[in-house]
């Protein structure tokens, strides 16, 4: 869970983002690295995702993305706002799972520049045009058991 908060919030805006933006940039953003997974990726996730729903865990202080090394990164998005895949429809919270195989490291970097800034600034950072320019595999945790990765199944994000 996050414990550590920042004194100030670093959104540029604050009073337009809302009260629920403010106390998600106060969070200091964490991450869990993990270098293997169970057999079924999903299992472990879904072992995620019970110990916060069995412990009433606000998603606000949930882990803000677990890194599988050579699977993928599962995103944790608690608030529409910050949710910056499937731009062409509203944005949803919640878990997203985004297979991205050999390009794992790559995919967390697009997280790290994503996340609120411990500091301002004013312009977007330099790797994103090249982070976004990439192509990975992105779905709901709701979706993911329904979806089939691989031939370009109907219904793939």
């Amino acid at each position: 869970m996050k414990e550590l908060r920042r004194a100030e919030t670093t959104l540029a805006m604050p009073e337009r983002e809302g009260k629920a933006a403010v106390e998600y940039s106060l969070r200091v953003p964490y991450f869990i690295f993990a270098m293997k997974a169970k057999a079924d990726p999903l299992d472990t996730i879904e072992e995620v995702m019970d110990f916060y729903a069995e412990r009433k865990i606000d998603p606000l202080d949930q882990v803000d993305a677990i890194v599988v090394d050579g699977v993928g990164v599962l995103h944790n998005f608690p608030l529409p706002a910050f949710n910056y895949f499937r731009q062409d429809e509203p944005p949803e919270p919640g878990w997203f799972l985004q297979l991205s195989e050999d390009d794992v490291l790559a995919d967390f970097l697009t997280r790290l520049t994503m996340v609120v800034p411990s500091v301002p600034h004013l312009a977007d950072p330099v790797l994103l045009p090249y982070l976004f320019g990439r192509t990975t595999k992105v779905a709901p945790m709701s979706e993911v058991r329904r979806l089939r990765w691989g031939g370009g199944a109907e219904g793939e994000p």
